[in-house]
């Protein structure tokens, strides 16, 4: 297993607050306990073992899980297991100098299978107020068999936690209208941006490929006008 990271305390949302941890290292084992608010009463949805990896520091098994996971929630005829697993540690290669913000794969695993996951992948944007770090949200996904136990959303969560955490100012991420509510529903708000990336070929070609693009929190002062990207869409 690669280095576990050592994260700082972070709140949930206000909507549901919950115990991911404090300053400690989250190892297997460690619970990650979420509320949901049903009926105007706080209750406990799940509690599930979660875990941080540094995506630059991932082993091949790792990698490997991952990659299994999301091959399996988004086949393609061109792509494999090992393909998406080799795609994991390019990311981790990319980010190799990276300064304070890591990349981060957010997982829980049950076994050997990593069952469910998201990415927290860095990227400095361009806006018409200047640069801003912001938590690029990504590959979100959960196993087909553990689907229904708030695995997803417990993963997301601790995602989301490092922007309360104050780590990111915010989190910007594509979905589809399907998953929309889901994502309201944790406190996020489509943005109308235009969003650019200036160092491709064509700056001006869709970045996202899914129809709605979001951003973590609702509230803040989120920066009106084109954002650049700065890179391919995640």
């Amino acid at each position: 297993m690669g280095p576990i990271l050592r994260i700082r305390r972070f709140a949930l949302p206000p909507t549901r607050r919950g115990a991911y941890g404090s300053r400690h290292d989250v190892v297997l084992g460690s619970h990650a306990v979420h509320l949901a608010r049903r009926e105007d009463q706080l209750a406990v949805i799940a509690a599930m073992p979660l875990e941080i990896w540094d995506i630059r520091y991932l082993t091949d098994g790792q990698a490997r899980s991952i990659g299994e996971l999301i091959h399996a929630t988004w086949p393609k005829p061109h792509m494999t297991p090992a393909a998406r697993a080799a795609q994991q540690l390019e990311i981790g290669r990319q980010y190799a100098h990276a300064g304070v913000h890591e990349p981060r794969a957010i997982v829980i695993v049950e076994g050997d299978a990593v069952v469910a996951h998201a990415s927290v992948l860095p990227r400095t944007v361009g806006t018409e107020r200047g640069d801003m770090t912001i938590a690029g949200l990504a590959r979100v996904c959960t196993a087909a068999a553990a689907r229904g136990r708030g695995l997803g959303e417990a993963v997301v969560r601790a995602a989301l936690g490092l922007v309360d955490a104050g780590e990111f100012e915010f989190a910007l991420f594509q979905t589809n209208g399907r998953v929309r509510g889901f994502y309201e529903r944790l406190g996020c708000v489509p943005v109308e941006n235009l969003i650019v990336n200036s160092l491709a070929e064509d700056p001006m070609a869709a970045v996202f490929w899914d129809e709605v693009a979001m951003r973590y929190p609702v509230h803040g002062d989120w920066p009106a006008g084109t954002i650049d990207l700065r890179g391919p869409g995640y």
